[in-house]
């Protein structure tokens, strides 16, 4: 009998601590970091925040760029609100400088008057937020980006994603349209027409641009179709000048430039 209740305890003891250990796990990943500037203080710490009135709604993005090279490079909040409510919400532990540059960035120029864009950079985990005036967000694969010459599409790439590098917003419909992985790297521009040359690469890991096929964009299926071409199809075509591009300098970073000076915009841009 002895036995058995000695048996029952230690099951109940192991049960207890699994719940724990699970319970533990749940809070951890539900209890989002809370912004305290007062945890900030000292010379190590810039803090930065930033807001911006967008339509109905209002947009905020709080950085902490830690200039310690023991403990984390950035942490970043960023919220929507709506009539005085956060209707979206996305906080950032720490944002590595990996991949190119390391925080929240803003285009100098905005792309469209409906739409707000803000860039998340870092962790080999670029975004794109795409907050409209009402207060709905659109997330999109990060990092570079350019705008059609006829201003309806926004079209990014992210060569870090898993799931698919090359994403075409349509800002007339309100969403996403193509979404795949397609082997590409530099965007051109022939006319009205914009393509990628399909990407190989060479015994020594080289990346060359194929001549003899490429990714057009189809305004049609509001995506990118592979095609064969010729030698001559490049004739008259020049590369696509980005409207966004972060570089992994570091000097502009997480709310702050290399001297510690507030800025959230991109250099050159």
């Amino acid at each position: 009998m002895r036995i058995r209740n000695r048996y029952e305890f230690l099951a109940s003891l192991i049960i207890t601590i699994l719940t724990m250990c699970v319970s533990l796990k749940a809070t951890e990943v539900e209890d989002p970091i809370v912004f305290k500037k007062s945890d900030y203080l000292g010379k190590n710490f810039v803090v930065t925040n930033k807001s911006y009135r967008h339509g109905e709604c209002e947009i905020v993005i709080t950085q902490v760029r830690h200039f310690s090279e023991r403990d984390w490079p950035c942490r970043a909040w960023f919220k929507v609100k709506k009539a005085g409510k956060v209707v979206y919400e996305n906080n950032f532990r720490t944002i590595d400088p990996v991949g190119a540059g390391f925080g929240f960035y803003l285009p100098r120029k905005q792309p469209n008057s409906n739409y707000f864009v803000v860039e998340k950079d870092g962790d080999y985990d670029s975004k794109l937020f795409l907050i409209r005036k009402d207060g709905a967000v659109t997330e999109l694969l990060g990092g570079w980006y350019f705008v059609t010459g006829n201003l309806r599409y926004l079209i990014c790439e992210n060569s870090e994603a898993e799931e698919g590098n090359t994403q075409v917003f349509d800002f007339k419909e309100g969403k996403v349209t193509y979404s795949e992985k397609i082997p590409v790297t530099n965007a051109y521009r022939k006319g009205d027409l914009y393509f990628y040359p399909r990407i190989t690469l060479s015994n020594e890991g080289e990346e060359i641009e194929s001549r003899k096929e490429v990714f057009i964009f189809d305004p049609i299926k509001s995506g990118f179709v592979r095609k064969d071409i010729s030698e001559d199809f490049f004739v008259g075509a020049t590369k696509v000048i980005y409207d966004f591009v972060t570089n992994g300098d570091g000097e502009t970073a997480c709310g702050c430039d290399k001297n510690r000076k507030p800025t959230l915009f991109v250099p050159g841009h």
